[in-house]
């Protein structure tokens, strides 16, 4: 049942046919808001792409300068522009295209960062670039949005440098796939290692969890540790490097990318999910794990380190000797979680991240 006629338009050029991320977080709420609007499109990074819920097209030049015309016609209609993401280059464009929409009155712009404004994210390699983008692009998108969105207090801590008008910023969380709410079933033969299911980049802590295992095995308490994900191909020979000269090559596999399709199946193959990160501005995969009945480790860098979130999960500090300390007493005591208590986190999960009312208080904010 269509409730409005407006029309929205998600930009988001990390979107693409594997998924994960900034991913499924738009593809989720798109297939949500579907039923809602008149016309859902999104303009992403992926050719390939395909969806019938909704228009699929590129994040370029020419699609932008249609999508100007395409509003410029039809200005008795309101229309919504909800921009994903940061840093990216067709986002230059975007910002004049922004600019000549703000003098009319019929969109409502809507700027979700997904944590890459966090100032530990800037400060990296490429701090420089996005020094420049800042200046040449990314900070007059910020101020040409009418809504700033940050899905934890975590996430809203991290753009502080930013200098943003605070009646801008509105914290909504984000959801989980349908397919996350499917029912638990009592498998007995689960994997006692520790399952990481997540980015390989530098901010999520890998390299200090990996350290702490090699302490650890000096104690003789040994951990395994199955880690699934993508990232930039330096970065896993580095890690690699470091598992083998710790010769933790036994205990420590590199799984590679888990298809989306299998997600589901991965976290129900494992009794406990660890994320390590040094940062994380919302972590989806943690309401994920939970929703699939596993125990969940992470740390105070992330935003599940408050209440009711810690009636579920376990806190840790982000460094060597903390993680060691954490894991010893870890594994020292049987954390095997019930089956009833399995079910319990789910629906939990499913009352805090599900897209129906996250779509509900989005809504909301377009239309005012």
């Amino acid at each position: 049942m269509i409730l409005t006629k407006d029309t929205v338009y998600h930009l988001a050029p990390a979107v693409g046919v594997k998924g994960g991320g900034i991913s499924d977080v738009v593809m989720n709420l798109c297939n949500e808001q579907s039923s809602e609007y008149a016309l859902v499109n999104v303009y992403g990074g992926d050719k390939n792409l395909k969806n019938g819920n909704f228009c699929y097209q590129q994040l370029t030049l020419v699609k932008m300068m249609f999508l100007l015309l395409t509003i410029l016609k039809s200005q008795d209609k309101h229309h919504v522009i909800h921009v994903h993401g940061a840093w990216s280059f067709q986002f230059i464009y975007l910002r004049f295209i922004l600019s000549f929409l703000n003098i009319l009155n019929c969109t409502t712009i809507v700027f979700q960062g997904h944590g890459l404004l966090d100032e530990l994210r800037v400060n990296t390699k490429s701090k420089y670039l996005k020094i420049l983008a800042w200046n040449l692009y990314q900070k007059a998108i910020l101020n040409l949005s009418d809504w700033i969105i940050v899905t934890s207090k975590t996430e809203l801590e991290g753009i502080t440098w930013c200098k943003l008008k605070k009646h801008k910023i509105k914290e909504i969380t984000l959801g989980i796939g349908n397919e996350f709410f499917s029912k638990l079933e009592t498998i007995k033969t689960k994997s006692s290692a520790l399952l990481y299911m997540s980015q390989i980049i530098p901010i999520k802590g890998l390299d200090v969890l990996i350290r702490a295992i090699y302490k650890l095995k000096n104690k003789n308490i040994i951990i395994n540790l199955d880690i699934y994900g993508y990232g930039p191909d330096s970065y896993l020979k580095e890690l690699k490097e470091l598992t083998s000269a710790l010769d933790l090559s036994e205990q420590i596999r590199f799984l590679g990318e888990v298809e989306k399709m299998n997600r589901v199946s991965t976290l129900d193959s494992y009794k406990t999910f660890i994320l390590p990160s040094r940062n994380e501005s919302f972590g989806l995969v943690v309401p994920e794990a939970l929703s699939r009945g596993c125990k969940v480790l992470t740390t105070t860098g992330t935003p599940w380190n408050m209440k009711p979130y810690t009636e579920y999960i376990d806190i840790f500090e982000c460094d060597v000797s903390s993680v060691v300390m954490f894991l010893e007493n870890y594994m020292a005591t049987d954390c095997s979680l019930t089956f009833e208590h399995q079910c319990k986190q789910q629906d939990f999960i499913k009352s805090v991240f599900n897209w129906k009312e996250i779509s509900i208080k989005l809504r909301r904010l377009y239309v005012n």
